[in-house]
């Protein structure tokens, strides 16, 4: 897999030096949002593990997918839904 195989995302992917064909990393800025990869364990053969990273509120989530992209899309669901949450919650308390 390529970077440019993973389409439209909302966020930069960077892929990791060690395995640039199946292991990224994404960002909001400089923000670390997720990381996406190739799981390499026999029983999740094929699948795209992915994970996300809030490490300012200890928030992590992860899971498997049948693509690049949707793990991408999880990793950037996911992370768009907590900045929500976070806007919603830091509006009530002013």
């Amino acid at each position: 897999m390529t970077s440019s195989e993973i389409s439209l995302p909302h966020y930069q992917w960077r892929p990791l030096e060690l395995s640039p064909e199946n292991d990224f990393v994404g960002f909001d800025g400089e923000i670390l949002i997720g990381r996406i990869f190739l799981e390499p364990r026999p029983q999740f053969k094929g699948l795209w593990h992915w994970s996300n990273a809030r490490s300012e509120t200890a928030i992590a989530s992860q899971g498997y997918a049948a693509s690049a992209d949707l793990a991408v899309a999880a990793v950037e669901a996911l992370y768009d839904e907590l900045r929500a949450f976070e806007g919603n919650a830091l509006a009530k308390s002013q």
